[in-house]
Formats: structure tokens, C-alpha cells, sequence
């Protein structure tokens, strides 16, 4: 490992397996890890001189960050992304009723490179450093991947490193920060007790009133305030983790696909191959044979 490598600390505390590190490929400064994360956490890590992005990439959950007034949760799964400021400590914890395994990918961002972006910027675009829990967003979440696949391939140093400038470029540009809080949201713990329900019900037929009543809230007050939370509503984040349960099952050769239908809470095949098109652009059946 290269003694510029070596001053990029990645969050030693976080309490996850590592699976796959960058370190000793020379990329100057530049560090990713994919990490298998424990489905209960609650740790403190100190302030860094550098950025760190965070993907999700498998795993659904509610994560808390930050203390006091401070405190904010946002809903994650898979695509979902945070980013972490300089200088700042890290309290964060997170819990899964149901004992899902979750993975991330962490990219840690030098801030010699950060400094050096923003020098070159000019001052009218120029913002502050960006800090945020929880944003669906495209190219974050395809940069890190594809940083992540390099990692694991053992690419070369400049691949890393123009992936790498993109996303600093594109953070330090970009107006991603959280108003902090969750003000008009749910509450760290009705929402986590609203996703263990989607979880555990998954194959019933689940309705809006179903889901209120497990935040003990009217229809129009639990649609208002979970769409607050997660920028989606209940339905469509639904539709979501049944969607991704389905192409878990689809897997498995020996289940018809109108089995997977309704273990994923459709009753009717056809609404469910209709469903799974329009997310997916295959039917269920040629999403089996393109995965295989």
C-alpha cells in the first residue's frame, strides 16, 4: 500500500465483514470497500479529513444518524445512498426485525482531492461540503458500483481515478444536503415497525389501511408522513421489495412462476407478469432465462 493510501482511514470501527478492499492496488488515495454489515448496529466513528459515499446494495432497513437535535433516520434498500462530510463524527445505528444480511459498498474520497476539485471550480458554482442520509441518486449509485466491480476486478489506477474525480466533481456541485431532521415524517420506530410489517406480510394482500394501522395513523396521515420519510409512498415502496423478492425466487427453476406470484402477494399471475414488465422490461419468464 502506497503511503498516500495509507492516510485515507475507512471507518476501522464499523462493525461489518470486509469482502472486498481496494487497498494495495494504487489508487492513489482513493479507497472502496464492500462490506457485509450486521442486521443490528450502534457504534461512533471519529471525524476524518476525507468523504465518504455509501451504497446500499442489499438489505432493507432504517438507519439513525447523528445526536440530539441533530438525530435524522431515513429508510435505505438497494440503490440507496449517504454521504458523510469531512470532519464530522459519525454516530449512527440501525436495526432489522427480521435479521436480514445487508451489504454496502464505501468509497472514501482523499481530501487532498477534495481540495483540489474545489480550487479548480469556480466560485459562483462552488458549495459546501455535501452531507445527506438516504437519496436515491442515478449517478452516485452508478459510479460507486462500477467502483466496486473495479475493486473486485483489480482494475488499474486510472479507471479508479476518472471515476473518481466524476463523483468529487459531481457531489461538490450538486445541492445534496439534508434540511436535517425528519420533520413531517414518521418516527424512527413506527417506520421500522411499518417496513418489518411489509416484510413479514409480504406475500398477503396488504393494504394502505393495513399499513396505517401499524403506525397507529389514518390513511391520509401515514400516506403523507411515510412519503415524507422516504420520498415514495407505502404502495410503491411495497411493490419494491416484491419486486426484488420476486427475482430472488425467479431463481429457482423449480417454482412456477404463478408460485412466485403468490408468494410475492399477487394473486393474479397476469397483474403480476404486467407489474414485473413494466419495472423490470422482461416478463417474469424471460427475466429467468436472461438470468441464468
Amino acid at each position: 500500500m502506497s503511503s498516500t493510501e495509507q492516510t485515507v482511514p475507512i471507518a476501522a470501527g464499523l462493525p461489518s465483514r470486509v469482502l472486498v478492499d481496494s487497498a494495495g492496488l494504487g489508487w492513489d488515495g482513493v479507497r472502496v470497500r464492500e462490506l457485509a454489515d450486521p442486521p443490528v448496529a450502534d457504534f461512533v466513528l471519529p471525524p476524518v479529513d476525507s468523504l465518504t459515499v455509501l451504497l446500499v446494495t442489499a438489505g432493507s432497513y432504517v438507519v439513525e444518524s447523528g445526536a440530539g437535535s441533530g438525530r435524522r433516520h431515513a429508510l435505505v434498500s438497494p440503490g440507496t445512498s449517504a454521504v458523510n462530510a469531512p470532519r464530522q463524527e459519525v454516530r449512527a445505528r440501525w436495526r432489522s426485525g427480521l435479521g436480514e444480511q445487508f451489504r454496502s459498498v464505501h468509497l472514501v474520497l482523499p481530501a487532498a482531492s477534495l481540495a483540489a476539485t474545489r480550487d479548480a471550480l469556480p466560485r459562483h458554482v462552488r458549495r459546501a461540503d455535501p452531507d445527506y442520509l438516504g437519496r436515491d441518486d442515478p449517478f452516485v449509485r452508478e459510479t460507486v458500483l462500477e467502483l466496486g466491480r473495479a475493486a473486485r476486478q483489480g482494475l488499474p489506477a486510472l479507471h479508479a481515478g476518472t471515476l473518481a474525480q466524476s463523483i468529487t466533481s459531481y457531489l461538490l456541485l450538486a445541492d445534496v444536503h439534508d434540511d436535517g431532521g425528519n420533520g413531517g415524517g414518521l418516527g424512527v420506530r413506527a417506520l421500522s415497525a411499518v417496513v418489518d410489517a411489509m416484510h413479514e406480510r409480504i406475500a398477503e394482500q396488504i393494504t394502505l389501511a393495513d399499513l396505517a394501522a401499524v403506525a397507529h395513523l389514518s390513511r391520509h396521515h401515514f400516506l403523507r408522513q411515510f412519503t415524507a420519510s422516504t420520498r415514495t409512498t407505502p404502495m410503491r415502496y411495497l411493490t419494491s421489495l416484491r419486486m426484488r423478492r420476486a427475482r430472488e425466487l425467479l431463481r429457482d427453476d423449480t417454482l412456477a412462476v404463478q408460485v412466485v406470484a403468490d408468494r410475492c402477494g399477487y394473486r393474479n399471475p397476469t397483474h403480476f407478469t404486467s407489474v414485473f414488465r413494466r419495472e423490470h422490461g422482461v416478463t417474469p419468464s424471460r427475466f429467468r432465462v436472461l438470468d441464468t
